[in-house]
Order: C-alpha cells, then sequence, then structure tokens
C-alpha cells in the first residue's frame, strides 16, 4: 500500500531514542506534523540527523511522571500516538521498580489520557522478547514466556494496553519489532561494537553467538508503524510481529558486520566466539512470522542486510523508501 491519506499530528514518545527518532523523521517525511515527547534531558541528535532543517515540535514526557504523560497528550492534540518509549532496552537498566512504573503503569495513563483527548489511532511498541524462547517463528498468538526484567514488563504492559484500549475505545494496535538495527543506535549496542573492533583491529569477546535471531532494519519498522497509521481501516486490538521472516544466527550477523565494516576484505576477524559464558537468563531463539502485517497493510522488510549495515556503518546515504510494499 501506498502511505497516503490519513494525516494530522503524531506524537512520538521516546522521540530522541533509537528506533524514535526514526520513527519520527519517516513519519515528517512522510507528510505528518510531527510532535517528540521525550525528558527535557533527552539529546535529539539523532532526530536531528535523520531529518535536517526540520524544526519539531517537543513536548516533556516522562514515564515515571504521569502529569507529564497527560500534559504531552493535551498540549499535542495528537491524531496518531505511537509509544516508543520504554525502560530496559539497554540490559544494564534492571530496576525493577522503574520497569513497572515505565513499561506498565505509564501505558495505562497513556491510553486513558488517548481517550479524553479524542487520539484516533494508538501504536504501542512492544518487543519481540515478549515470546521468550520459541522454536521456530512465533505466531502473534503465540504463549508468551518473557525472560527478565525488560521481556516481563514489557509483555504486562502489552496486555494492559490492549486491555485498557478495549474498555475505553480507544482504537489501539501493537507491534513487536524483532532484533532492529540501523544508524545511530546507541554504542553499546551489537552493530557499533563490532564494527568498532574491526575497525579498530582490536579483540571483541563474545558468546558462541549460537542464539538465532530475526534482525530487520530500523527504517523498515519506520515504515511498518506509519503504514498501520494511515490504514484505511485502522486493525485495533491486532498484535503484528514486525520481522524480516529470515533467521540467523548472532554469529552469522556478526560475520556480516565484519564484512561490511572490513570493506569485504580477507583479514583476520577480531572477534572471539566463544570468549564469554552466555548471560543467565540467555534467549536461545525468538524469530517472528510477518505474515499477519503483510496481509493488513501489504508490509515487509525489504532493506537487504548488506545495503541496511553499509547505511548503519555511514557507508552509504540513509534512505527513506515510502514507496509501496509488495
Amino acid at each position: 500500500m501506498t502511505i497516503g491519506a490519513f494525516k494530522g499530528t503524531a506524537l512520538v514518545t521516546g522521540g530522541s531514542g533509537f528506533l524514535g527518532a526514526h520513527v519520527a523523521a519517516f513519519l515528517h517525511h512522510t507528510g505528518w506534523n510531527v510532535a517528540i515527547a521525550a525528558r527535557e534531558s533527552s539529546n535529539l541528535w539523532r532526530v536531528e540527523r535523520l531529518a535536517p532543517n526540520t524544526t519539531f515540535d517537543r513536548v516533556h514526557f516522562d514515564l515515571q511522571d504521569e502529569p507529564s504523560i497527560q500534559s504531552a497528550v493535551d498540549v499535542c492534540r495528537p491524531t496518531l500516538i505511537v509509544h516508543c518509549a520504554a525502560y530496559g532496552v539497554n540490559y544494564g537498566e534492571q530496576d525493577l521498580d522503574i520497569a513497572l512504573r515505565a513499561n506498565v503503569s505509564a501505558i495505562a495513563s497513556l491510553i486513558e489520557t488517548s481517550k479524553v483527548f479524542g487520539v484516533e489511532r494508538f501504536v504501542h511498541v512492544g518487543t519481540c522478547y515478549e515470546y521468550g524462547d520459541h522454536p521456530g517463528a512465533a505466531q502473534e498468538d503465540a504463549r508468551l514466556q518473557p525472560k527478565g526484567i525488560y521481556g516481563v514488563t514489557k509483555a504486562a504492559g502489552t496486555l494492559l494496553a490492549i486491555d485498557r484500549a478495549n474498555a475505553l475505545g480507544v482504537q489501539l494496535c501493537v507491534v513487536r519489532p524483532f532484533g532492529i538495527y540501523g544508524p545511530f543506535e546507541g554504542e553499546h549496542k551489537f552493530v557499533p561494537l563490532v564494527a568498532r573492533a574491526c575497525r579498530g583491529r582490536t579483540f571483541l569477546a563474545l558468546t558462541a553467538g549460537e542464539q538465532v535471531r530475526d534482525y530487520t532494519y530500523v527504517g523498515d519498522i519506520a515504515r511498518a508503524i506509519a503504514q498501520l497509521g494511515v490504514s484505511a481501516t485502522f486493525p485495533s486490538g491486532r498484535i503484528f510481529n514486525l520481522a524480516s521472516g529470515m533467521p540467523m544466527t548472532i554469529r552469522a550477523f556478526g560475520d556480516a558486520i565484519a564484512l561490511v565494516a572490513s570493506n569485504g576484505q580477507p583479514s583476520p576477524s577480531p572477534l572471539n566466539w566463544g570468549a564469554k559464558p552466555y548471560r543467565p537468563d540467555e534467549i536461545f531463539d525468538v524469530t517472528g512470522n510477518p505474515a499477519a502485517i503483510n496481509d493488513v497493510v501489504g508490509w515487509r522488510a525489504t532493506t537487504p542486510l548488506k545495503l541496511g549495515l553499509e547505511m548503519t556503518l555511514g557507508m552509504r546515504p540513509i534512505a527513506m523508501n515510502d514507496g509501496e510494499a509488495t
């Protein structure tokens, strides 16, 4: 489908973060008036790089501060909310109390406020880690078996979001992205770590890399959310996997990053596979079946891995393709 008719003001929570910035920039690129909801201390450098010479409306938003959640919606009066903000994406964020407030309680406040101010469409961003370990490609109705604070609280947030939206009559759907990578990811994430090791010729200690993942370029994820936002019939109450449908091991992904980072030149790899033990709550298999969103809005991941990595590592310009998904 072509991204087209249904437009207005989109409020993107977590717009200073990796995914939120890409979503905000993509929505702006496709004709939305975009407001970014973020903490006052947050730096908007990502979205400024993705949409240069653009001034975004900005509102204060803190997942642990209910008045700020209500005020952000009141100030913007958005047509669409895309809720990207979350706690625990960084594995080092392990405070259970914060996770419960940010990933569970805040969603109830945001949905209730959406009802008060007549928000027409709401896309809640969940995560593939709500499934936990799952042999084979997970369907959206798969049993949830999350591990760790992030996965557990995000799963609870998704269930609460659907329940509250249904009770209040808010038009809401949920997306569960898988293995997102792309430009301006946090320096602690896997792609930047591997690229830095390859370019600096420094050894990087890694696990054996047997975990199976489903990597999807961030621009494809942003496009999926935009397509849902303008869909002729909004699929309220639905959950959608945003996945490439092409699983691979972390080791294969790391080797692909190393090949691109070294310009395809054969050389000894600095990746020391097997030097680190797996985490106690390691998830070994999390891949998704993206058929449902393809059926509803015609979306599929279209960015080849090599091209996505070249854009991620600054070897090609970042493309924002709002054309048709076939």
